[in-house]
């Protein structure tokens, strides 16, 4: 009918909202680069120059603060040369891993932090959201300068395990994320 309005139905009973997905706080304090680099975003290939990136880059000057992303037990805290956490042994250099204490549909999130400087907590601490890890650096494959590499796991701490880390950061205020 011509000027007849329709009132959409709700798909969602009232008071039921979606689950929270972006559980995950910046890894840098405020005042540092704290948006991925646009070069080589999770998945690309920079032009098919380089393999699929499993993380995102967010690029700072060596010595910056690492955070850590959410609460959770530091799982690894090492140089990765005897451990092989990526495709190679010695691929992110000074590493740490953090198990969150959450959990996505029933399986454990891991949190990678690679190619640090320094690293300022050990294997079976337990950290909060906030809580420095150590600091930016180079070590391992980094090319392109110091940055920190900053991969999401689900379900294993394992290379072939992750998922695309900016749909799990909290978006800036009033912005969002697709």
């Amino acid at each position: 009918m011509p000027g007849a309005s329709v009132t959409p139905q709700a798909i969602f009973p009232a008071g039921l909202a979606p689950a929270a997905h972006a559980w995950l706080v910046r890894p840098l304090p405020p005042g540092t680069v704290d948006y991925p680099a646009a070069t080589y975003r999770y998945g690309s290939t920079r032009g098919g120059t380089l393999r699929p990136h499993h993380g995102i880059d967010f690029e700072n000057p060596q010595g910056t603060l690492v955070l850590a992303a959410g609460r959770g037990a530091v799982v690894f805290a090492d140089n990765d040369r005897a451990d092989q956490l990526g495709p190679t042994t010695s691929f992110y250099g000074n590493v740490v891993v953090v198990q969150l204490h959450q959990a996505y549909l029933y399986q454990p999130v891991y949190v990678l932090y690679g190619h640090l400087a320094t690293i300022t907590v050990r294997r079976g601490d337990w950290v909060e959201a906030g809580a420095q890890l150590g600091t930016v650096g180079g070590t391992g494959i980094a090319r392109g300068g110091t940055h920190l590499h900053f991969e999401v796991r689900v379900g294993y701490n394992d290379y072939d395990s992750t998922r695309n880390p900016e749909l799990w950061l909290q978006p800036y205020p009033r912005w969002g994320s697709l």
